[in-house]
C-alpha cells in the first residue's frame, strides 16, 4: 500500500467499511462491559445515545428506542459522522467522570479508554480512513504528512490555551465542513480561525487583510528575513482574497475541495508561526 500511495495512487477513504465499523463497535462494547464488570453508576450508551441524539436533532440512531439496541446498530446503519458522534461522546462521558472522580474503579475505566483510543487509531490506520483522533474530536485530512506537520500541531496548539477556543472552534468547522464536502463553507472558517487568531494576539482591523497589516507591523511575520516576511504576507493576503471569491458568502465563486485543503493547510501553518512569533508592539 505505502508503495502505490508513494506514486500517487489514493488509497485513503473517507467511507468506514463493514469490517471497520464492527470493529468499532466491538471496541466500544468492550469499554462499556469494563463499566458494567465494575459495578460502575455511569450507562455509556444511553448517555452517550442521548448526548448525540439532542446534538443532531435525530429521533434515533438506528430505528430502535432503547439504547442497548439502537447504541450497536448504529455502527452497523448510520452515517459515519454518527459513528464517530458516538464515539466522542462516549470517550467524552468517561473523561469528565475520571476528572472528577466519579468512577469506583478509576484506573480500570482509564486502561479501557486507553483500549479504546489505541483501537480506534489501528481501525482508521488499517483500514485507511482519512480521519484522525485528535483530542476528542475525528478530525479529516488529505496528505497524512501535512496532517501530522500542520493540522494536529494547529488544532494542540488552539486547544491548548483557553485564549485561542474561539479560533479553535472556528479550525474544526473548517475540517468539518471539507468532510462534508462544503469546501466553500470551510474556506471561509479556515479564514475566519486566521482573523479570530491574530485578534486574539493583538493585532487590530475589521478585516482579516487589515488585521494581517497590523500583524506585520507589530512584527509578527519576524524581522530577521525580509523576503520571508512578505512571502507570509502575501500568503495571508491570498486566504483573505481566496475567501472573498470563493467562501460562503460569495456563491459566484467555485470552490473545491483541494482548494480548502490547501487553505486549512496554509492556515494552520501561519497560525503556527504566528504564535511562535513575539510580537514587538506597534508604538
Amino acid at each position: 500500500m505505502e508503495a502505490a500511495e508513494a506514486q500517487g495512487k489514493a488509497l485513503w477513504t473517507t467511507s468506514l467499511e463493514p469490517p471497520a465499523r464492527h470493529r468499532l463497535r466491538y471496541a466500544l462494547s468492550d469499554l462499556r462491559q469494563v463499566l458494567i464488570d465494575k459495578g460502575e453508576r455511569l450507562d455509556l450508551y444511553s448517555h452517550a445515545r442521548r448526548m448525540v441524539l439532542r446534538d443532531a436533532g435525530l429521533p434515533n440512531l438506528a430505528g430502535s428506542n432503547h439504547s442497548d439496541i439502537d447504541v450497536p446498530e448504529c455502527f452497523l446503519q448510520a452515517d459515519r459522522d454518527i459513528v464517530f458522534s458516538i464515539l466522542e461522546a462516549s470517550r467524552l462521558l468517561c473523561l469528565a467522570g475520571l476528572e472528577v472522580n466519579e468512577f469506583y474503579y478509576p484506573n480500570d475505566v482509564a486502561a479501557a479508554l486507553k483500549r479504546l483510543d489505541n483501537t480506534i487509531a489501528t481501525v482508521l490506520r488499517q483500514h485507511r480512513v482519512s480521519f484522525d483522533l485528535v483530542g476528542n474530536k475525528f478530525v479529516a485530512f488529505e496528505s497524512r504528512e501535512m496532517h501530522m506537520e500542520v493540522t494536529v500541531p494547529a488544532l494542540t496548539l488552539l486547544g491548548g490555551e483557553a485564549k485561542y477556543r474561539d479560533a479553535e472552534v472556528a479550525y474544526q468547522e473548517a475540517l468539518s465542513e471539507i468532510g462534508n464536502e462544503k469546501p466553500d463553507n470551510a474556506i471561509t472558517d479556515a479564514a475566519r480561525a486566521l482573523e479570530i487568531t491574530l485578534g486574539t494576539l493583538g493585532c487590530s482591523g475589521n478585516t482579516l487583510g487589515k488585521k494581517l497589516t497590523d500583524a506585520r507591523e507589530r512584527g509578527l511575520f519576524g524581522d530577521h528575513d525580509s523576503q520571508l516576511r512578505e512571502a507570509m504576507m502575501k500568503i495571508g493576503s491570498w486566504v483573505a482574497a481566496d475567501r472573498a471569491q470563493k467562501g460562503d458568502a460569495h456563491p459566484g465563486g467555485v470552490a473545491t475541495l483541494d482548494d480548502a485543503w490547501l487553505i486549512v493547510h496554509v492556515v494552520g501553518a501561519l497560525i503556527l508561526r504566528l504564535s511562535r512569533t513575539p510580537a514587538r508592539g506597534n508604538g
